[in-house]
């Protein structure tokens, strides 16, 4: 009982924070915050001086890097832009890595020295970790990739060189690697939410950047995702005034319900008039609640979780009892947190995911010229 209370309390805790740094107006914090944002500015700045002035060493590798990241924390549609990049490069005959942080993934040895070697999530024909050992974004990337090899550190040089040593692998994929800059990178594309591309506009813990907006002149390419929806109408003058790239837009489709084995679909338009209960731990769950309701299905009951929530069997239970005494007639979540729910408990009611993929909408010719120039 008091584990259950404390467990509530921690993740409203979070869920406190997320909504805190994500604040437009200001608040009792906000001198506290205000502070520690200049001593984060100050700590990023200081960083990137000493990889500009060579106290800490770049590494080269002889194959291409690609960077795939954010300047705000989370919630921009990375994961999809990574998945929809490996594709396509794999298309063109390449053999692709992506190399991942593996935020929230727990090793399967319990020794001293565990952490000290790359995990393969995906060797590229077989899925070798679950998505509890592996972290839930290499874990639903390492299903929908075949042919793409998969690897989690923290260290992500020492990753890359499994990848191009052990793998034979010609391509990396840096995910969420902008402010990774110990590893020197060919391309690096920038993701920007179009409705809200930087927040509140100030750097953590006040906001949600995790740099200057100065940092977007070190992106060779920019991706406007969410691009369905309304522009910012500051986002001319920021693309304007801080980058010179080249820029693209996308936006995530829908595309149907499977299983909690990924094996059978289900068509959106079959939710029309369906009593559903969903919950998220995503950093954007709005974006996710609306594809549901769009489909006119009749939502019941709604949870949200901090993003890459771990979550217990007992809380997943009281939600799925809850949704039984208001005769619910499945649960719906998303990819991401399907990868992280205890396998059992999708017996309760039929247990379905939100498959999503991401599409370019705008700027097809500089996709296209971008992947041309990296297959030669």
């Amino acid at each position: 009982m008091l584990d259950n209370v404390r467990r509530r309390l921690h993740r409203n805790f979070l869920l406190w924070v997320s909504d805190l740094i994500r604040m437009q107006r200001s608040c009792l914090l906000s001198p506290i915050l205000n502070g520690l944002s200049f001593f984060f500015r100050l700590a990023v700045g200081c960083r990137r001086l000493l990889y500009d002035w060579g106290v800490f060493r770049v590494h080269r590798l002889n194959c291409p890097v690609i960077c795939v990241g954010n300047l705000t924390v989370g919630g921009t549609g990375k994961t999809p832009i990574v998945e929809c990049l490996a594709r396509e490069l794999a298309m063109r005959n390449c053999r692709v890595a992506i190399l991942s942080r593996g935020y929230g993934g727990k090793s399967t040895k319990r020794h001293l020295f565990c952490k000290k070697w790359p995990r393969v999530v995906s060797d590229g024909s077989r899925v070798l970790l679950n998505g509890e050992e592996a972290g839930d974004e290499p874990f639903m990337l390492a299903k929908n990739l075949k042919g793409v090899v998969i690897i989690s550190h923290r260290d992500r040089v020492k990753a890359a060189r499994m990848a191009v040593n052990d793998y034979g692998c010609n391509m990396l994929i840096l995910d969420d690697g902008f402010q990774y800059l110990k590893l020197h990178k060919q391309a690096s594309i920038l993701l920007l939410d179009k409705s809200n591309p930087l927040g509140n506009g100030r750097l953590l813990p006040r906001g949600s950047l995790r740099e200057p907006i100065s940092a977007m002149r070190r992106a060779t390419h920019i991706i406007l995702t969410r691009a369905d929806v309304e522009a910012n109408e500051s986002l001319k003058i920021l693309l304007e005034k801080h980058s010179t790239a080249p820029c693209m837009e996308s936006c995530l489709i829908a595309e149907e319900l499977r299983d909690s084995g990924g094996k059978t679909s289900t068509p959106l338009k079959a939710l029309k008039g369906k009593r559903v209960a969903i919950f998220s731990g995503i950093a954007n769950p709005k974006s996710f609640e609306d594809s549901i309701h769009a489909t006119g299905a009749y939502i019941v009951l709604k949870r949200r979780f901090p993003d890459h929530y771990s979550f217990r069997a007992s809380e997943i239970a009281q939600f799925f009892e809850e949704t039984v005494d208001l005769r619910a007639e499945m649960i719906i979540t998303t990819e991401k947190d399907m990868a992280r729910l205890p396998a059992c408990m999708t017996d309760v009611l039929p247990t379905f995911y939100l498959r999503i993929r991401a599409k370019i909408t705008n700027g097809l010719d500089i996709w296209e010229n971008f992947l041309c120039a990296l297959h030669k």
